[in-house]
């Protein structure tokens, strides 16, 4: 699944987030890839994505360039991805927790959000990042990227939770 809208380059920052919501072997994939990226694989199968997978691995171009990035993720994990368009970065973090950079020099192009689910019960929800208000923006220009991260999951979680709230009593 590729996002429909372009994420152009020396743009800024951008972030989301992707709960997984079921993954019974964590063979779910999250990450970037050009509009040349196939559809039918992985992100990561070729020269056009980078991508994280569940089990810990990053992948570009067919290649795990590493295989133990983070802690991973499963069902009920909050992926949180930072995509740096100035630096061509992208960075992961799960749960609050920043696992770093993952991926630098990505190309200077457009650029489109994606996810690999793999086996047919396998579900994710995005949630495109809400700007910070303006108190917890004076708040978060001072932390460093780990604890505003934590601020922002704290704030998706909410968010997610009003969203099935909302969504159960309908």
């Amino acid at each position: 699944v590729v996002g429909d809208q372009s994420i152009q380059p020396n743009t800024g920052v951008y972030e989301w987030a992707i709960k997984v919501d079921n993954s019974e072997k964590v063979h779910a994939f999250v990450g970037l890839v050009t509009a040349d990226a196939p559809l039918d694989s992985y992100i990561g199968c070729d020269t056009n994505g980078w991508g994280l997978i569940g089990t810990r691995g990053l992948w570009h171009n067919k290649v795990k360039i590493v295989a133990d990035y983070g802690n991973g993720f499963s069902t009920g994990s909050v992926v949180y991805m930072r995509y740096d368009s100035d630096s061509q970065s992208l960075s992961f973090s799960v749960q609050g927790i920043d696992f770093g950079v993952a991926f630098t020099d990505l190309p200077n192009c457009p650029l489109f959000p994606a996810m690999s689910l793999f086996q047919p019960s396998d579900t994710v929800s995005i949630h495109e990042m809400e700007r910070p208000t303006a108190s917890l923006d004076a708040r978060t220009m001072q932390l460093p990227f780990i604890q505003y991260v934590q601020l922002l999951c704290e704030e998706t979680n909410t968010m997610i939770d009003k969203h099935t709230n909302a969504n159960s009593t309908n």
